[in-house]
């Protein structure tokens, strides 16, 4: 455990979509649209699991060696469906969500 979360490295990737504007943005919106569009929460989580996931793995840069290793080993250890739960917990206590309006 890392400050709540199951490893460092999903805290470090959680704390990063925190504090980037456009990606916090842009997975805000996909945890909506993700919990309007499936009728069971795992099935949300597992959709803003990858969507996540994908965020990640399109803007990767290609790195040699050790440095490409670590950023490997970095995203598979993350944990795609923490992070979500994370959100969409945050969104379904939200009084003004309705997740019954689109």
């Amino acid at each position: 455990m890392y400050e709540g979360m199951s490893n460092k490295q999903t805290w470090q990737i959680s704390m990063f979509i925190a504090n980037d504007p456009d990606i916090y943005e842009r997975t805000q919106k996909e945890a909506k649209k993700a919990v309007r569009s499936n009728k069971y929460y795992i099935n949300a989580v597992s959709d803003l699991a990858d969507f996540i996931r994908a965020i990640f793995e399109e803007g990767r840069p290609h790195l040699e060696g050790i440095y490409g290793d670590l950023l490997t080993w970095t995203l598979e250890d993350t944990d795609w469906k923490q992070i979500a739960e994370e959100i969409i917990d945050l969104i379904m206590q939200d009084k003004d969500f309705d997740p019954q309006k689109g």
